[in-house]
């Protein structure tokens, strides 16, 4: 699996390790990924850590959306809305043609 360096920051603190005592620094496919073999369970928590940073940081959203949709929205205000579906909580943010 691809990992980010928060991806991998998780996966290792579930491995007992952190970030200076990482034995998969040579694991680098890049600057900014990682590629590990993750267990059903490692999986699990990434991508609850993934949405869990998608509603903490959505501004982070916000910049993916403003790059996806620029030319469609120039005239408009685009609201977005994140909803978890296991949990009901919601992050509501509008984009801005920046």
């Amino acid at each position: 699996m691809r990992l980010s360096e928060d991806d991998l920051l998780v996966v290792l603190s579930m491995r007992g390790y952190d970030l200076y005592n990482n034995p998969y620094k040579y694991s680098v496919d890049s600057q900014s990924t990682y590629r590990l073999t993750l267990s059903r369970e490692e999986e699990d928590v990434v991508a609850k850590d993934r949405v869990r940073r998608a509603f903490n940081q959505s501004e982070d959203a916000a910049k993916i959306v403003n790059a996806s949709l620029q030319h469609i929205y120039q005239d408009y205000t685009v609201m977005v809305t994140l909803k978890n579906k296991i949990s009901g909580d919601t992050v509501s943010f509008s984009v801005l043609n920046e």
